[in-house]
């Protein structure tokens, strides 16, 4: 919540260019925390842990949208009739989105994930009344330059040739930037991972707000992507009260004839990934690597579940 506040001042607040000090900051913050809805959730935390802390940033964006880490209520959902369709089948399921709620699989925990499932929150809110006519005009020329692209064949292997996996490629090509610009952050001369992001994507991103039509027409799907992170990472609601999420949610499943949108990976079935991986030509380290970022393992011809890296 502090990465919004403390920036810059400018010359209504006095002394332009300054960065406000750090007490001005912390009863800022405070002050206004117990009404925030952003820290509102399912789940009281003394402790934040990276993944706490990313939730919270993006839930500023649509403060409306509960997050459950709670692998009772990820089984829970998950096992319930029709969330899931056929497809998911013989994979690992990382989180999924329903009914304008994310549910998280802390088994499998990746900072990549909810940036992957707020970006299907951040398509509804495209979908919806509420971002306009230019949200409609952004979310066609995302749609239109996803088609054909790698990350939608990808999409395709997953979830069919549907509507849907150009909308899961374009949430996966968020996630998987997001996470690079993070793991950036953390490397960086910033105390705060997250101030790091938040600064480079101020500086480098357009947010939907700041577009025009002839922006959108123009644009390229890097351009896009950048504009999706731009508005989850902005710290401000996007929605405002015309967004409905859970309502919006409803219609997306209505859409795509399904419960539930799931972030979804190589799962059970690793022989056959093995398999046709070695005829592509993959070398059994490549192949492994590929596992272990998916918590599996293949030993002496059996796969084993490990934990996998965050």
């Amino acid at each position: 919540k502090s990465s919004p506040v403390f920036k810059k001042t400018t010359s209504k607040d006095g002394g332009e260019g300054a960065f406000p000090k750090a007490n001005l900051v912390k009863n800022q913050v405070m002050g206004t925390a117990a009404n925030d809805k952003v820290f509102q959730g399912a789940k009281v935390t003394s402790k934040m842990t990276p993944m706490d802390i990313l939730i919270g940033k993006l839930r500023a964006a649509f403060p409306n949208v509960t997050v459950s880490t709670s692998q009772e209520e990820f089984n829970s959902i998950v096992s319930k009739k029709g969330v899931i369709s056929k497809k998911s089948k013989g994979k690992v399921i990382y989180g999924l989105t329903t009914d304008g709620k994310i549910y998280l699989n802390p088994e499998n925990a990746s900072l990549a994930t909810p940036i992957h499932e707020f970006g299907h929150i951040w398509m509804d809110f495209l979908r919806s009344k509420a971002s306009g006519e230019k949200g409609t005009q952004l979310l066609n020329q995302g749609l239109k330059l996803v088609n054909g692209t790698e990350a939608h064949k990808k999409a395709i292997e997953k979830y069919g040739d549907t509507e849907l996996a150009k909308e899961e490629a374009l949430v996966e090509l968020m996630a998987s930037k997001g996470e690079a610009i993070i793991n950036a952050a953390e490397k960086s001369k910033f105390k705060s991972w997250l101030n790091g992001v938040f600064k480079f994507i101020q500086e480098k991103f357009t947010t939907t707000k700041e577009l025009d039509a002839d922006g959108i027409k123009d644009m390229s799907i890097d351009d896009f992507i950048n504009t999706g992170l731009a508005d989850l990472f902005v710290g401000k609601n996007l929605g405002g009260k015309g967004f409905d999420a859970k309502a919006e949610s409803q219609k997306t499943a209505e859409l795509y004839k399904t419960e539930g949108l799931a972030r979804l990976e190589i799962g059970d079935d690793v022989d056959a990934f093995v398999t046709k991986a070695k005829k592509l030509g993959y070398s059994d380290a490549l192949i492994n690597i590929a596992l272990k970022k998916q918590g599996k393992v293949q030993k002496k011809g059996v796969t084993e579940n490990t934990q996998p890296e965050v």
